[in-house]
Formats: C-alpha cells, structure tokens, sequence
C-alpha cells in the first residue's frame, strides 16, 4: 500500500513538470524508443565460447512518452552449461525484476 501511495504523487509531479495542460503532448522522446516498441535480449556470460554459468533474459516496451515497462529475469547455474543446452534443474538462484519506468520532463523548467 506504501508502493501505491508513493506512485500517485510521482505521476502529479511528472504531470506538473511537464509543464502544459496535456502532459502527453511534451516535446520529447522515450529514450527506449517509440510506444509498444518491445526490445528483447537474451545474455549469456560465455566462457571460451563453450560455457555458461550466469543467464539474462529482459524484455523493455515503452507505454507512452512518460513511462517505459522492464521485465529481467537473472539465473545463475549451479555448474557450467554449455551453450544452448540449459538444465532448468541445475537452476541454483533465480532473480526476477519487475520495473515502471517513468520519463520527467523536467527540462521543460527551464525553457
């Protein structure tokens, strides 16, 4: 309930910060790209090109000009992997992360 508290005075200062009356139409870009632009990516920290140990997956859309979604999904192995051959039962620590991203125009301050 914290979290929903502390997002609501985010979302109205990011409003009045912006600057104008419809805080969607600021004269700026999402850094990570256009709305719904989805960018995936997968990495591997190989060791002479053969095995793994450490895996990320992530996945970034932008919703609008103010606000990005981030998904990452990091696996450590309990042995070394070889690539493209993953045994989900040698997962030895499994970390997902969740993340709004939001985009301030505070710049729109001093124009």
């Amino acid at each position: 309930m914290k979290k929903i508290k502390l997002l609501i005075p985010i979302i109205l200062f990011s409003f009045i910060f912006s600057g104008l009356s419809n805080p969607f139409k600021v004269d700026y870009e999402n850094p990570n790209g256009e709305p719904f632009l989805i960018s995936i990516g997968i990495e591997k920290n190989v060791d002479s090109f053969k095995y793994y140990n450490e895996s990320s997956f992530y996945v970034t859309a932008p919703i609008n000009k103010m606000l990005t979604f981030k998904y990452r999904e990091n696996v450590i192995y309990s042995e070394d992997m070889i690539i493209l051959q993953s045994e989900h039962d040698k997962i030895q620590h499994l970390d997902k992360h969740y993340c709004l991203e939001f985009h301030l125009p505070v710049f729109a301050l001093f124009r």
